[in-house]
């Protein structure tokens, strides 16, 4: 739906400008990423029902601190007994990323946000926030990271809006603006 009404306003947009683009930066990301997500869709499985199966448990493997299996199925069974949380894994071949999220307010707040360590540095987390604003409509996403993640929030576009200290390890509240 949101590929076809992007399509129309382009087509209005084209007939009024003669054909010329005259985005601000913030439309032009907008558009990069909805027409780029428009074939991705198909990637995404909600995997709630089926969180405790082993191939979707060790998606979330590298977003724990020393995993074991004790502590992923605690984590799963927490979230699959909440019905506010969504779980959605990302695939084509394999399943290669998972995010654990709530929504409230129009806002997301990621739980869980990982990649396979093998299949990082593909885009493949970027892609995972971006079906959240896509599939969701929401207005912002906030999540709670660390510095071994603070780099990936940064580069999409997550702005640090306060830092804590917690367990020795320096955390990092980042928050995306949905660009419309």
């Amino acid at each position: 739906k949101e590929y076809e009404r992007l399509k129309e306003s382009l087509a209005l947009q084209n007939s009024f400008d003669g054909g010329r683009e005259k985005y601000t930066k913030g439309k032009h990301d907008f558009i990069v990423r909805t027409l780029r997500n428009a074939s991705d869709n198909t990637c995404f499985y909600n995997v709630k029902q089926i969180l405790t199966n082993d191939n979707i448990l060790e998606l979330l493997a590298p977003s724990v601190y020393k995993p074991t299996k004790e502590k992923l199925l605690n984590r799963a069974f927490k979230y699959q007994q909440n019905d506010n949380t969504h779980i959605y894994a990302y695939k084509d071949s394999e399943y290669k990323g998972i995010v654990v999220f709530e929504i409230a307010d129009n806002s997301a707040t990621i739980c869980d946000l990982a990649v396979k360590p093998k299949c990082q540095g593909r885009g493949i987390a970027g892609k995972l926030v971006d079906f959240i604003f896509n599939r969701f409509s929401v207005e912002t996403v906030t999540a709670e990271t660390d510095d071994d993640a603070i780099g990936f929030y940064k580069k999409y576009g997550f702005t640090v809006a306060d830092t804590k200290v917690e367990f020795d390890t320096k955390r990092y509240l980042c928050i995306c603006e949905n660009v419309t």
